[in-house]
């Protein structure tokens, strides 16, 4: 079957399930809240807010004329939303020379979508199609962002997780509970990490989501990650970079988030490593490395791009943890300086 064949499937599949979810939309009300719109197109409550608010994308209205208060949404825009997602996955047909493609799109983000949608919407599709779609659920794609910032989850910048070590007194940790914002639980089992694991982190998350591998898979040269995250690349720097990939790949990571919202508290739940697996080829100086994929859904909870290159140019690790910080936030507060001190993990006894 060549690719435009495919893609008349891909089309075909995808009006008959929108026929099969319109079946079920008897006496829908014109005027919806946040919990209804969401089970109307059938994302999460949780990401359907943040196509909303955050990235502006499904038009709302406050009753309250609030900057906070209920959320409305018209049947209307949803339904234009639907139609414009579709018409966009139609644009994959361009002129000149066709070449098969190994990734399959559909209009909804099925690593949000609610289970029973989930399941209907797959019902009417081919089997390996089928294989395709779970496999991308499982393994969700990172967001993109700028070449000069760096995409990090809210959770990194948030807490101790990457926290300011003195020199010498990094400890191995089992199950212990992490400083962090109200509303975020972490407990963290492995050595300690600091802003220079956090770097390596960050760097490798950009060279994932650049290189667009749902796998988590990237190859790198020793020199070119060094250089990326500001670094020297001599012996030093090779050795560092390998305890760094060493500790990220040691952890293991508990995460338990409640995201509240108007009318429900939405937990988010993630445990896991950091880091899968490296392999490091020491006649070329390349790495293979994989990211674990399930990061990806942390995204999801909320993240941040950072400026890349002011954050290079800070030299203290207490400096780049409040960098990191308040960069988190879009109108930060004002708070304690105890506060910050153990929110960042802080051994400082002044």
């Amino acid at each position: 079957m060549g690719i435009e064949d495919r893609l008349a499937a891909i089309e075909k599949n995808q009006k008959e399930i929108l026929r099969l979810l319109a079946q079920n939309e008897r006496s829908v009300p014109e005027i919806l809240t946040l919990k209804k719109a969401a089970e109307y197109v059938g994302f999460s409550s949780h990401h359907f807010r943040w196509l909303a608010v955050e990235q502006r994308v499904i038009p709302f209205s406050r009753p309250s004329g609030q900057q906070k208060g209920k959320l409305l949404f018209r049947k209307l825009d949803l339904d234009r939303f639907l139609d414009e997602s579709v018409k966009a996955k139609e644009s994959v047909r361009t002129s000149g020379r066709k070449r098969k493609s190994t990734d399959i799109c559909f209009w909804w983000s099925v690593s949000v979508m609610g289970d029973d949608s989930f399941l209907r919407g797959l019902k009417g599709l081919d089997p390996n199609f089928q294989k395709k779609i779970i496999a991308l659920n499982d393994n969700p794609k990172l967001p993109q962002w700028p070449e000069q910032t760096r995409g990090i989850p809210n959770i990194c910048l948030r807490s101790a997780l990457f926290g300011i070590i003195q020199r010498g007194q990094r400890r191995a940790l089992k199950g212990e509970l992490i400083s962090s914002v109200k509303g975020l639980e972490i407990r963290y089992t492995g050595w300690q990490l600091d802003q220079g694991d956090f770097d390596v982190l960050a760097h490798a998350l950009h060279l994932v989501a650049t290189n667009k591998s749902s796998e988590g898979y990237v190859q790198f040269t020793v020199k070119g990650f060094l250089h990326g995250i500001y670094r020297k690349a001599g012996k030093s720097g090779r050795e560092w970079l390998k305890d760094c990939f060493r500790r990220l790949t040691g952890t293991a990571v508990e995460i338990k988030l409640e995201i509240k919202y108007t009318y429900e508290i939405i937990e988010y739940v993630y445990a896991g490593s950091l880091i899968d697996e490296f392999y490091c080829n020491t006649h070329d100086q390349t790495y293979f490395l994989k990211v674990n994929p399930k990061l990806a859904k942390l995204f999801d909870a909320g993240w941040t791009q950072l400026q890349w290159q002011q954050r290079t140019c800070l030299k203290t690790d207490l400096a780049k943890w409040l960098h990191g910080f308040y960069a988190s936030h879009r109108s930060p507060y004002p708070m304690k300086v105890l506060t910050l001190k153990t929110l960042c993990g802080s051994s400082c006894g002044r």
